[in-house]
Order: C-alpha cells, then structure tokens, then sequence
C-alpha cells in the first residue's frame, strides 16, 4: 500500500496565538487592558496569521523539463 504524495494543508486560519490577540483586543476595546498592550495585541495577530499552514504552490514543487 502506498502513502498519498499529494499535500495539501489546509486550516481553518484560526490558531492559538490568533485567538490570543482577539482576545488581547476586545480586552482593549471594552477598556480592561492599558493601551501600552497594543504592541503586544498587534504582535500577536500578526504572528498568528504568519505561523498558518498554507497550500503549497504546485508550480514551485513540478520540475520543468526544458528541451
């Protein structure tokens, strides 16, 4: 029996540190956290949008004959 050679990786976009700058967010929309966690907020989406795992491109991955 063989192992499918396709990949294909798919998510939903939501992970952990995603979930942990919406919360950061709200927390700051609603007023419960100092604004000096903006920072801290903005790293946090931007590294949980960063770390998805993302289709690879097929074009990348055939090798092209060239004749």
């Amino acid at each position: 029996m063989r192992l499918p050679t396709e990949n294909k990786f798919t998510t939903l976009g939501i992970n952990t540190f995603t979930l942990t700058g919406t919360s950061l967010l709200w927390g700051q929309m609603l007023g419960y956290l100092n604004p000096w966690f903006t920072p801290l907020t903005v790293l946090c989406i931007m590294v949980g949008f960063g770390t998805e795992v993302n289709m690879r491109n097929e074009v990348n991955n055939t090798a092209t004959n060239n004749k």
